[in-house]
């Protein structure tokens, strides 16, 4: 099972409550890192080599081109 960021606070409890966990605490979100050093390295010839080099990934998860937006 695949559990994206945004279904986190939903899914692990429910997922510990599935193996017999009978109060499992809510997951927390901390704030986001700042991403300003990726932001300065990032450009489509990176993308692109990302893209080649984890193509399986990408297939499997769903993986898209990062935004810096």
């Amino acid at each position: 099972m695949i559990i994206r960021e945004d279904e986190l606070q939903t899914l692990l409890p429910f997922l510990a409550q599935l193996t017999g966990y009978k109060n499992p605490p809510t997951p927390v979100l901390e704030p986001e890192v700042s991403l300003a050093w990726l932001t300065a390295i990032y450009d489509k010839n990176l993308e692109t080599h990302l893209q080649d080099i984890y193509q399986q990934d990408y297939l499997t998860f769903g993986f898209e081109a990062w935004s810096t937006t």
